[in-house]
């Protein structure tokens, strides 16, 4: 048996909780290696974690589960990360998710492309203070968004 420190430790979150319970984060990446990992991360958090492996599968997974959180790989085997964002962004419901662009080739995109969909851009490895940065920001949006009118 051995253990791996993955620096989850510096990662100070309440076990990825809301107000409404646990953050709801989709990711959506065709390497199954990282979604395995990432999603494992994301549970060990508190996150509701969910995956699919093309654009058309996470369309309309978000459709089902109305994440707080996408975490989108730009380069997917049937469409554009960039394309998922904008039918994202397109869906009632799933205008306000919080959307994060991912890949390993950062150079491949034109300035502005991402900033036109996603709220934040990661490259893999995402390092876990960029995680926390992402997770709080969906969980302030998701309370935002949830909160009763006054």
């Amino acid at each position: 048996m051995f253990t791996m420190d993955i620096g989850l430790e510096r990662i100070a979150r309440k076990d990825g909780k809301t107000e409404g319970g646990p953050l709801t984060v989709l990711i959506i990446d065709d390497a199954t290696d990282f979604t395995d990992m990432f999603s494992m991360i994301l549970d060990y958090l508190g996150c509701r974690t969910y995956r699919a492996d093309s654009g058309a599968h996470g369309l309309e997974t978000a459709r089902r589960i109305r994440p707080d959180a996408v975490f989108c790989e730009l380069s997917l085997p049937d469409q554009t990360g960039l394309e998922v964002a904008r039918q994202i962004r397109e869906q009632a419901g799933l205008r306000d998710v919080y959307l994060v662009a991912m890949t390993v080739a950062s150079d491949v995109w034109r300035p502005g492309d991402i900033e036109q969909y996603f709220d934040m851009y990661a490259q893999k490895p995402i390092r876990t203070s960029a995680l926390k940065e992402m997770l709080d920001a969906a969980a302030t949006r998701s309370r935002v968004q949830t909160r009763p009118s006054t």
